[in-house]
């Protein structure tokens, strides 16, 4: 009896051993090399500057004043492991008016740095339960409190904002204006493949694309824009399902 004693106690000693050896071991040091996405604008192949110039299909040339876009759920995940961004929702806006801060994008960083990942996702938009309420419902200073990113006709939270101006004649005078916006119930969702293999010792940076043209535009068609300078209108909402078809290709992961 006292030996099955003795030997149940020397059992227990061992695992509690080996139990807190494992426990102990170091935690990677993930501040040089944290998982990292770089968000970044582009009309085209070129970093979306603000205010630049810019050719269109229809022959004319356009500047971009304003591409917001509103992300919710940004997410890595891996077979065993998934890191998400700190925020659930937030505002991406892209406001270089110069080349090399368009180029080098925002950066989005992850708390850890090692796993191997292979999707990022994310949602342009709120999903509908969400979308049935209203900035004053939330706290002062979260995303959805600021009234610029809600449309009371619409009753609907705004998930994109592409403004900017048109020169059609070609003399150099931007004279038109233009404005699309989308929200409602075009929520769109989108897991994008990668291959990411997360450790302290490299760089695990990833960059997530927004083509502004490829919004615009699409493999057979554009928007007309001085045919159709905006999408707020309820009745006419051809711009905006149009909008939300392209970013389908305009999101991008590199």
């Amino acid at each position: 009896m006292h030996k099955k004693i003795i030997l149940l106690l020397l059992f227990v000693q061992v695992s509690l051993f080996y139990g807190c050896k494992e426990n102990n071991s170091p935690t990677p040091d993930c501040s040089k090399n944290p998982v990292t996405i770089h968000a970044k604008a582009f009309y085209g192949h070129e970093p979306l500057v603000l205010f630049k110039d810019f050719d269109y299909p229809q022959g004319y040339k356009l500047k971009i004043t304003r591409a917001d876009f509103m992300i919710h759920g940004l997410e890595l995940t891996g077979n065993t492991n998934t890191l998400s961004f700190k925020d659930s929702v937030f505002v991406l806006q892209f406001t270089d008016d110069n080349y090399n801060s368009a180029a080098k994008g925002q950066a989005l960083t992850f708390g850890d740095c090692k796993g191997d990942f292979n999707a990022v996702r994310l949602a342009i938009g709120v999903d509908k339960e969400t979308n049935t309420k209203k900035p004053s419902d939330f706290p002062s200073g979260h995303p959805l409190a600021n009234a610029f990113y809600y449309w009371d006709a619409w009753k609907s939270f705004i998930f994109m904002k592409i403004e900017g101006k048109y020169d059609k004649d070609g003399d150099g005078n931007f004279e038109g204006n233009f404005a699309y916006h989308i929200g409602t119930d075009l929520y769109a969702q989108y897991t994008l493949p990668v291959v990411l293999k997360a450790s302290p010792d490299k760089d695990n940076s990833l960059d997530l694309n927004f083509d502004i043209k490829r919004i615009l535009t699409s493999d057979t068609e554009f928007i007309d824009i001085p045919t159709h300078p905006a999408s707020h209108n309820p009745g006419d909402t051809a711009v905006a399902n149009m909008l939300y078809q392209n970013l389908a290709k305009a999101v991008t992961v590199k």
